[in-house]
């Protein structure tokens, strides 16, 4: 497995890192040590000190509660302004969820609409390898409070009507 603190802390960390097998372990080491430009011993010593004081899981269970509040809130105005629409998937965890169009529009019409709106978001499409077209969005949560949430599925849906 490989990841990066930089979207469960913040970009400018910069530190990632790989769970592997105790036999890849040598390898992993010299790799790292051909390809590594830039040392970031103190930072990882301040990481390490801050999850083994448990600020990092109590860091992520409150991001958690804020997201699952926020995806709450889209679901909510979805529902209310995009009914017979719009249906936008349930998800429990993660930052973005999938918006399925119930309308005739294409997943690249349905981006243009939602940007000349001032919504930023992505067809569907542009994921898709073996469907031409899912038509729907991809619609982010995690960066919005509530009251911009609304305000975006309120304008989402007069971009669509």
């Amino acid at each position: 497995m490989v990841g990066s603190f930089s979207k469960l802390l913040f970009p400018g960390l910069r530190i990632g890192y790989i769970v592997a097998p105790p036999a890849l372990a040598d390898l992993v080491v010299a790799f790292r040590l051909q390809t590594d430009f830039r040392a970031v011993h103190l930072e990882q010593a301040v990481l390490a000190d801050f999850i083994d004081g448990g600020h990092l899981s109590r860091h992520v269970r409150r991001m958690r509660e804020i997201y699952s509040c926020r995806h709450a809130v889209l679901l909510e105005a979805a529902t209310k302004y995009l009914a017979g629409v719009l249906e936008v998937d349930n998800v429990h965890c993660g930052l973005y969820t999938a918006a399925h169009l119930k309308n005739s529009m294409s997943s690249n019409d349905a981006e243009k609409a939602a940007s000349a709106a001032g919504v930023e978001t992505l067809g569907l499409d542009r994921y898709a390898m073996s469907v031409t077209d899912p038509k729907g969005l991809l619609l982010g949560f995690a960066s919005f409070d509530e009251a911009a949430i609304r305000g975006g599925i309120r304008r989402l849906a007069r971009a669509f009507r």
